[in-house]
């Protein structure tokens, strides 16, 4: 089955190890239902949970965590509306695990998405353990309010921005997803950001210089960007915003002048930033522009 979400995931721009689709594929035969999935954004984390409830024909609930991710998002909430309608049936809204719990009961797959969890704080690991090794949804009261068949697969993803608590860990089958390859995302960039080769490398290089994690959707839509900023004033704008260095603006510019793909000014009249009467410096009237012609404003 990973197989063939991976043909799909390549038609995405998304590539995937082999290794690591052998290891989700041996694990879904060994009845594993609980997964975490780890890498930097853009990695596919996310893509793989997606792509897997659709190939099954099953269930999909998505939950965005957060640092006020609690027993009250993820198990069972007050919903305000309820009060205001007076009805006593909305008082309570089901979060991501009892609405889970309740879809599975129609006997299809259901996979439980928990995205990013690592923005939540250290406590809410241990809202999960009993959803993990009981199988129950219960909130931090002791209140059960349902169970979870073997249907019921959970999918979690995080960018390693904390460690999760080693009780929560040993309840998961922990999978890395790895930065994509140079290989792999030179022609990517070239086909999705219509940039050059030589900007495709510099662009790619600029993920082991930066001080800021940068993700290859960064990449790409900075390569569009750059290829409608009219000066290397502008090009250092757009890539210290990116960076946090303007430093490496003059590197992508010299690649772009390499590809040639210099870009040209547009016919229409430039795009000039003001603020209280007064023009912006040069730079941010290119990056202004830069952004108009990539809107096709």
């Amino acid at each position: 089955m990973f197989a063939k979400i991976a043909n799909a995931a390549q038609a995405a721009g998304l590539i995937f190890p082999e290794g690591i689709l052998d290891a989700l594929d041996a694990s879904q035969v060994a009845g594993v239902n609980a997964f975490l999935l780890e890498g930097e954004p853009g990695t596919g984390k996310t893509h793989l949970g997606r792509a897997w409830a659709e190939m099954t024909g099953g269930n999909y609930v998505f939950a965005q965590a957060n640092a006020w991710t609690s027993d009250e998002s993820i198990i069972r909430g007050v919903d305000l509306s309820g009060f205001i309608e007076r009805d006593p049936a909305k008082v309570y809204a089901a979060g991501a695990l009892l609405k889970a719990a309740r879809l599975a009961v129609d006997g299809r797959p259901t996979l439980v998405h928990l995205d990013e969890w690592d923005k939540t704080r250290p406590v809410a690991d241990g809202l999960l353990l009993a959803a993990l090794e009981e199988r129950i949804v219960v909130d931090s009261a002791g209140n059960i309010h349902g169970r979870f068949d073997d249907n019921v697969i959970f999918w979690i993803t995080s960018n390693a921005t904390r460690p999760l608590h080693d009780a929560l860990l040993r309840r998961l089958m922990r999978i890395t997803l790895p930065r994509m390859s140079k290989t792999h995302a030179t022609p990517l960039l070239q086909e999705r950001a219509g940039v050059g080769q030589h900007t495709a490398s510099a662009l790619l290089a600029l993920r082991e210089k930066s001080r800021r994690p940068v993700t290859l959707p960064d990449l790409i839509r900075i390569g569009r960007t750059l290829q409608h900023v009219r000066t290397l004033d502008g090009a250092r704008v757009i890539i210290a915003g990116l960076t946090g260095d303007d430093k490496f603006g003059a590197d992508i510019w010299a690649a772009m002048g390499r590809d040639g793909k210099l870009p040209q000014r547009s016919e229409h009249k430039p795009l000039r930033a003001t603020f209280e009467g007064d023009e912006f410096p040069e730079p941010l009237n290119a990056v202004c522009q830069a952004f108009s012609d990539a809107m096709g404003v």
